[in-house]
């Protein structure tokens, strides 16, 4: 019993000695991963980072969503449905609906007067992707496209047109 009792007693007292050198020495315990004084401070950071990694798991799905949408209205001009003037008002409604940081994009990356020119262009990007392995038809495409671009819009932006659930013609 007693070499139990002096036993623990060390292990208490090395213990302390050990929590004191390491408060006395903080550089020491968080190399050693020992500063267990800071833990409401780390679980408050971890907390902190998974809110924003929600946040921007969000804001991937949202971003991926309205990229499939630019997707079928780039499928949609290819195939005649849409003209560029009605493409590029559906590209206008779908950036006002990204994230501020992404919505920079277009007049940062594009050229153009004017926001509907520089949102022709960005239809003319996205159908040339897609036209990538057909350089034919891209070509064809693309001289439509300029055509139209030059030409005034038939009509005014489709304002208000529910981009997201929009009916093939």
């Amino acid at each position: 019993m007693k070499h139990l009792c002096s036993g623990t007693f060390c292990l208490i007292l090395s213990m302390a000695l050990l929590v004191g050198a390491l408060r006395l020495c903080p550089e020491l315990a968080r190399a050693l991963n020992l500063d267990l004084w800071e833990l409401p401070t780390l679980i408050k950071t971890i907390e902190t980072a998974e809110q924003e990694n929600a946040a921007l798991e969000r804001e991937e799905q949202v971003t991926m969503e309205r990229l499939a949408i630019k997707d079928a209205v780039a499928h949609d001009v290819i195939a005649g449905r849409l003209t560029l003037h009605e493409a590029a008002a559906r590209f206008q409604e779908l950036q006002a609906t990204a994230p501020k940081r992404q919505r920079r994009v277009l007049t940062v990356v594009l050229e153009g007067n004017t926001d509907e020119e520089r949102y022709s262009r960005m239809v003319m990007l996205y159908v040339e992707t897609w036209l990538r392995g057909n350089p034919e038809m891209a070509r064809a495409v693309q001289q439509r496209l300029e055509r139209e671009l030059s030409e005034p819009p038939s009509a005014l932006p489709l304002a208000g047109m529910d981009v997201t659930r929009r009916q093939r013609r």
